[in-house]
């Protein structure tokens, strides 16, 4: 398991990504206060998780097959 921590202008507290092992974060886009695209590679198909910044939790997951 791979545990990647984002720091952001705001206090969110710790933001955890529970991927399998081998996984990489390639890049991160963020979008105003609202949401973070982090682009995942390696530990299983490539993919993108949406991350709501609001709530701390992930809303959504693109999964690009191999």
């Amino acid at each position: 398991m791979t545990t990647t921590m984002a720091v952001l202008p705001q206090d969110l507290g710790r933001l955890v990504l529970d991927e399998p092992a081998g996984t990489h974060v390639t890049s991160i886009a963020r979008q105003a206060d609202m949401a973070l695209a982090v682009a995942l590679t390696g530990g299983g198909a490539d993919r993108v998780i949406i991350w709501d910044l609001a709530h701390n939790r992930i809303i959504g997951r693109l999964q690009v097959s191999p």
